[in-house]
């Protein structure tokens, strides 16, 4: 007989924080890059005589350079902040039961219901379960023994019916 219950645990990494922290962070990147890309080609159109074309050409590359040096700085300033902060690879367990999610580290406990989350998301490398708009518990995929665990937290997360947004891939 299947338990309904199961953990997994790992050891958060600093790519773990800072893949987050860009995932967190992409609505963000998005809006900011169309920003960019309407003013530069509103600057450029008015410029140049070449046309609408390369208007567009020159608008897009400039916002994508200055997309790219921003997500760049930003994903430098987490990894210098967590160094700074002495980041520390704690090891942390997660236990899945149809009730919530336990977490234990070494002095941290903390059980989380499913109906006081408000949306999770699946990512390439991750999971993120968002309590609140900042608060979000990040569960890396390496955590997982194997791909079976990560059906099965699937399915745990299909059937409950509090969760308001579950995004899975």
């Amino acid at each position: 007989m299947e338990t309904n219950e199961f953990s997994i645990q790992g050891r958060f990494t600093l790519e773990d924080v800072v893949a987050h922290h860009m995932y967190h962070r992409r609505n963000f990147f998005n809006t900011s890059f169309l920003f960019m890309f309407v003013l530069l080609f509103l600057l450029f159109s008015d410029g140049m005589e070449q046309g609408f074309g390369l208007s567009v050409l020159s608008a897009l590359l400039s916002a994508g350079v200055v997309r790219i040096l921003g997500k760049h700085i930003i994903k430098r300033s987490i990894t210098k902040k967590l160094q700074k902060e002495s980041f520390t690879e704690e090891e942390v367990t997660f236990t899945f039961s149809p009730a919530g999610v336990q977490q234990r580290q070494e002095h941290h406990d903390d059980f989380v219901k499913w109906r006081q989350m408000r949306r999770i998301y699946e990512q390439p490398e991750l999971f993120q379960l968002y309590l609140t708009n900042q608060k979000t518990m990040v569960l890396p995929k390496h955590f997982y023994h194997s791909e079976e665990d990560i059906r099965r937290f699937k399915q745990l997360l299909r059937a409950q019916k509090d969760i308001r947004c579950v995004y899975l891939t």
